[in-house]
């Protein structure tokens, strides 16, 4: 039967074929912060630097994911699972990266937005 990734990438139109290739860049997550930035407005008060936080942060889900649509792109099988529950966990956090590589990605995204979004310290230290 297949799954809606699947019948989305046995679509062989430009369009999908396009969007495949932008979802795949490893640049995506940059991308989405330049249209945030270009969105703001801080001479009117209107800036997004939390939402840039966040963005920044998840860029490591972001990268994980594409790590697995290109293995799957590339027709490599999926392991198979030791579970057939409903709810896998180790399928939730298969592709991501992990703690340490997140928690460090996360400390330099702090650094970089850590004057555009103060209210998300939480340890009273930015570094």
């Amino acid at each position: 039967m297949g799954s809606p990734i699947d019948w989305f990438m046995q679509r062989t139109d430009r369009y999908s074929k396009r969007l495949i290739k932008d979802i795949m860049d490893r640049d995506l997550p940059e991308y989405i912060l330049d249209m945030i930035e270009a969105k703001e407005q801080p001479e009117e008060g209107k800036t997004a630097g939390c939402l840039k936080l966040l963005m920044c942060k998840g860029q490591p889900i972001i990268w994980g994911m594409q790590e697995s649509l290109k293995k799957r792109l590339a027709g490599e099988p999926e392991e198979p699972e030791d579970n057939d529950s409903y709810f896998n966990k180790k399928i939730l956090f298969k592709h991501l990266p992990s703690l340490e590589d997140f928690r460090n990605h996360s400390a330099s995204c702090e650094v970089k937005y850590h004057e555009e979004c103060p209210k998300n310290a939480t340890t009273g230290s930015y570094l």
